[in-house]
């Protein structure tokens, strides 16, 4: 079975959210073998359905942690896609 991916990748389509082109047979998840282990701000900011302004903002106020890889201006923000389903995962709510 082949996942298709975008045929020709630019820059909307470069960040690659565990999508493969290889053949394999499991679904895609984020627990895919080939899987990063950070997600730059903006690839959070679609795993949440949020803004990038607000994973800039709140996401460290509501307990995702960044990590910043360079220095000064350049320096660039991630975050653990392991701690990022983890925490939403814990704002599931339950229903009765």
């Amino acid at each position: 079975m082949y996942h298709e991916a975008p045929v020709r990748p630019n820059h909307r389509t470069r960040w690659n959210l565990g999508l493969r082109t290889q053949p394999c047979d499991r679904p895609l998840l984020w627990r895919s073998p080939c899987r990063r282990s950070f997600m730059t701000v903006k690839e959070t900011a679609e795993f949440l359905n949020m803004s990038v302004q607000w994973v800039y903002r709140e996401a460290p106020q509501v307990g995702l942690v960044p990590y910043r890889f360079g220095q000064g201006r350049n320096a660039k923000l991630q975050f653990k896609v392991t701690e990022v389903q983890t925490w939403v995962k814990q704002q599931r709510m339950s229903v009765r």
